[in-house]
C-alpha cells in the first residue's frame, strides 16, 4: 500500500458540513506557526498518533497536543513541517490540520504513519537545506533517520508526548524534550482499555 499525501484544505467549505467543534483557544497558538521565529531551518517531522498517545483521538486533543507543541518547539519562518497520521484519524483531526501548515502523510497498518514520514524526505537533499531534524515521537522506528541526519550534519531533536518512549532513538538525538500534555479525552481513553486484551 502506498502512502497518500493530501493536500491541506484552506476553506472551511473544504473540510465539510460535519466536523467536531474546535475551541478557538485551542487554535490560537498553532496561527502564530507562520509568523515564526527567526533562526535557523529545521524540517518537523510529527507522528501525530504516537505525540497523542493513540491510534485515535479527537479534533480537540490533537489541537492541544500541536499547540503544545508548538508553545514548545522554536519555529523558525522558513520550517518545514510533515504529519504523518492513519486514515481513520486522518478523518478525525482534519479540521486541525487544516490550520497547522505542513503536509499530510496518510497510511495505515502497523506503522503506517512513521513509514509515510520516513518516506516523504530524502535526507541527503535535506541536509543541504536544514540544519535541523526535529523528530516529534518515540517510536524507534526513527532511530536509523535520525543516525543517517547525524552523520550528515544535522544536529537531531525528540520531542515527546504521550507515546512510550524508545531508548534506541532518544540516544541518537542531541536533544530531547517531553511535552507537558493533559490525560486523554475519556472517549480516547475508552477506546484505547476496548482494545487492550483482558
Amino acid at each position: 500500500m502506498t502512502a497518500a499525501v493530501l493536500p491541506l484544505p484552506t476553506t472551511r467549505r473544504a473540510v465539510g458540513a460535519r466536523r467536531p467543534v474546535v475551541r478557538r483557544e485551542d487554535l490560537t497558538v498553532l496561527t502564530v506557526l507562520r509568523g515564526g521565529a527567526c533562526g535557523d531551518r529545521a524540517l518537523h517531522l510529527i507522528d501525530l498518533e504516537n505525540l497523542c498517545g493513540a491510534g485515535s483521538t479527537t479534533a480537540e486533543d490533537a489541537a492541544r497536543v500541536l499547540a503544545a507543541y508548538a508553545d514548545a518547539v522554536k519555529i523558525g519562518p522558513t520550517d518545514c513541517f510533515h504529519i504523518g497520521v492513519a486514515h481513520h484519524m486522518a478523518a478525525a483531526v482534519m479540521p486541525v490540520l487544516c490550520v497547522f501548515p505542513g503536509r499530510l502523510h496518510v497510511r495505515s497498518g502497523r506503522d503506517g504513519a512513521e513509514t509515510a514520514l520516513l518516506e516523504s524526505i530524502d535526507l541527503v537533499h535535506i541536509s543541504t537545506r536544514f540544519s535541523r531534524l526535529i523528530i516529534a515521537s518515540a517510536d524507534r522506528t526513527f532511530t536509523e533517520a535520525a543516525d543517517e541526519a547525524h552523520r550528515l550534519g544535522m544536529t537531531v531533536w525528540q520531542v515527546t508526548g504521550r507515546g512510550d518512549l524508545s531508548r534506541e532513538l532518544s540516544r541518537v538525538t542531541d536533544l530531547r524534550m517531553r511535552l507537558r500534555l493533559p490525560r486523554p479525552p475519556a472517549e480516547v481513553l475508552a477506546a484505547r482499555a476496548r482494545r487492550l486484551p483482558t
